[in-house]
C-alpha cells in the first residue's frame, strides 16, 4: 500500500526480514563490544531516480566529490529497536553517503547504519568463571591442609583430580559457548590458566605424597626437631 501526502510525496512500507552478516572481534569474549554495518542502496538505478535518505535531515553531496553526512541517533529514535538477553544496544550512527561508480558514471545514494552492541557477560561470569574459581581456589586450599596420615593425603590427590575433572568439563562447556576464530578468546585463555593451576596442584599433591610415603617407609628417617 502506497502513501500519497498533499505535497506529492509518494511514500510505501514494505515488511521485510533482512539478514547482514556481521563480522565478529571475540578477543574480549564476553566482555566484547561489537560494531555492525548495514548498508542500504540502490545499485540499479543511480540518485537521480532512487535517492536514500533517512527521517533526518540529510546533506546532499557537492558536484565531483563525495560528502558524508554522519549522525549519531538519539535515545528516543533507538526506542524502536530492542535487544535481547545476550546483547544490549549502546548507539546507532548514521552515515549518509554517495558513490561514484566509474564504470557507469553515475553517483549512487547509500545509507549506513552503524550499530554498535554490547554483550551481556552476567550469564557466563555466573555459570562459568564464578564456578571455575571456587573450584580453583578450593583445590590451592586443599594443597595446604594439614595431614596426619596417608589416607589425608590420599584425599588430597583425589579432591585435585575431581577438581581437575570438573574444570575439564567447563571447558567443554566453553568450547561449546564460544564463537570458532583463529584466536582464543578472553574466557577460554582464563579456564585454560585454570586448568594449569589445578594440574599443578594435582602434581605437586602426587609429588607430596610420594615423598611422605617414602620418608615413612625408608629406614633413614629425618630427625625430629
Amino acid at each position: 500500500m502506497a502513501d500519497l501526502r498533499y505535497n506529492g510525496e509518494i511514500r510505501t512500507s514494505l515488511p521485510a526480514v533482512v539478514s547482514s552478516p556481521c563480522p565478529l572481534r571475540i578477543e574480549n569474549f564476553p566482555y566484547d563490544v561489537q560494531k555492525c554495518n548495514i548498508s542500504m542502496g540502490s545499485w540499479s538505478f543511480d540518485r537521480e531516480f532512487v535517492a536514500v535518505n533517512s527521517s533526518i535531515d540529510v546533506i546532499w553531496p557537492q558536484k565531483g566529490r563525495i560528502e558524508v553526512f554522519r549522525k549519531t541517533i538519539s535515545v528516543q529514535e533507538t526506542s524502536i529497536f530492542k535487544g535481547n538477553s545476550e546483547w544490549e544496544l549502546l548507539s546507532i550512527h548514521l552515515v549518509r553517503s554517495d558513490n561514484y561508480d566509474t564504470l557507469m558514471e553515475s553517483w549512487f545514494s547509500e545509507i549506513t547504519y552503524i550499530v554498535t552492541l554490547k554483550r551481556k557477560p552476567v550469564y557466563y561470569v555466573l555459570v562459568i568463571q564464578a564456578p571455575t574459581f571456587i573450584l580453583c581456589t578450593i583445590t590451592i586450599f586443599g594443597l595446604f591442609t594439614p595431614n596426619s596420615n596417608e589416607d589425608e593425603r590420599l584425599s588430597k590427590v583425589e579432591l585435585c583430580l575431581n577438581m581437575f575433572a570438573a574444570i575439564s568439563m567447563m571447558l567443554q562447556l566453553v568450547s561449546d559457548m564460544m564463537p570458532k576464530a583463529s584466536r582464543l578468546p578472553l574466557l577460554g585463555n582464563y579456564i585454560i590458566a585454570e586448568v594449569f593451576v589445578v594440574t599443578a596442584a594435582t602434581i605437586a599433591s602426587i609429588l607430596i605424597q610420594q615423598v611422605h610415603h617414602h620418608v615413612h617407609t625408608s629406614a633413614i628417617r629425618p630427625p625430629d626437631w
